[in-house]
């Protein structure tokens, strides 16, 4: 197997069955929103009733896509402070992006 600039993707060795949460992404003109969900390996679907582990938030305002510095805009989730609407509108789009109801 092949890493990514000696970076450890030992997890792709991992079968989907035995995951514990699953990590699903969305990524606006500004933002990258993330939402870490138990997993039923079983269905390989979220495990019902959804119960949210963790969610991430980094803004990307000035981002010009150049790929110069691919970690300035992700190292502060900013989650805990951003404005509840703005979560729940990600949130939301996040979930019919992925059809998880």
């Amino acid at each position: 197997m092949h890493a990514f600039r000696g970076s450890d993707n030992s997890c792709l060795e991992v079968e989907r069955t035995s995951f514990t949460y699953m990590g699903y992404s969305i990524r606006t003109d500004r933002y990258r929103y993330t939402e870490w969900l138990a997993w039923n390996g079983s269905a390989l679907a979220p495990a019902r009733p959804l119960r949210l582990r963790a969610s991430e938030l980094y803004d990307h305002d000035g981002d010009d896509g150049a790929w110069t510095d691919p970690d300035g805009y992700e190292n502060v989730n900013i989650v805990a402070t951003a404005a509840k609407p703005l979560i729940s509108a990600l949130s939301a789009q996040l979930r019919a992006a992925f059809a998880i109801v």
